[in-house]
């Protein structure tokens, strides 16, 4: 079981390219983007925590705050 690693990498890379429709620029953008979804989580997973903490302020939990612009338009 220990030496038939590869036959399970081989049988992922295989089922991908089934999923993808077995066209190459579908099949590179998941390859791609599953490798970046890796790279981000190990980032995140060595960052220090203060860098990981949620925001605590309530402007900036809140859409409205953040997002919310007044209208110049007037209403007459």
């Amino acid at each position: 079981m220990f030496g038939f690693w590869w036959i399970d990498s081989l049988h992922s890379v295989l089922l991908l390219w089934n999923e993808c429709g077995e066209d190459p620029a579908v099949f590179c953008y998941r390859i791609s983007s599953d490798a970046l979804v890796v790279v981000h989580q190990r980032a995140i997973a060595s960052a220090p925590k203060s860098l990981r903490m949620p925001r605590k302020t309530a402007a900036c939990s809140t859409g409205s705050a953040s997002f919310f612009t007044t209208s110049m338009m007037s209403k007459d």
